[in-house]
């Protein structure tokens, strides 16, 4: 029995992370016949609509921990594809201010931790 293939690779889901594994795979197989499955109307209009918009940095996770190694590589990946593709990307940083001595020797951790995750903390 002959089976019909419709498509190389199905994607179900069109929020932040189904489109970016689409487009990803389409520059990387652009010989693939991809589908990208949606239930709305529009991509990403539901979860993907409630990101706050930060780009975390990695400065709070453990130095192996795989939160800290995709959080400073996708750091890194999206303010250059801002960047390539022109798309305007606010860079405020972030202020963390103690209140007492306890919490500057706590900020004092957490700044040689970014150090060691490799964070800008400039």
């Amino acid at each position: 029995m002959k089976k019909n293939k419709t498509c190389d690779i199905l994607i179900v889901g069109g929020g932040i992370v189904g489109s970016s594994i689409a487009r990803n795979l389409a520059i990387k197989h652009p010989k693939k016949k991809i589908i990208l499955l949606e239930k709305d109307n529009k991509l990403g209009m539901h979860n993907s609509i409630l990101n706050s918009g930060v780009i975390h940095s990695g400065l709070y996770y453990p130095k192996n921990s795989l939160r800290k190694k995709y959080c400073v590589k996708g750091n890194i990946l999206l303010t250059k594809y801002h960047k390539e593709k022109n798309i305007p990307l606010r860079h405020c940083g972030k202020l963390i201010a103690p209140r007492n001595a306890i919490e500057i020797e706590g900020l004092m951790k957490l700044y040689k931790q970014g150090i060691e995750n490799g964070v800008d903390l400039n």
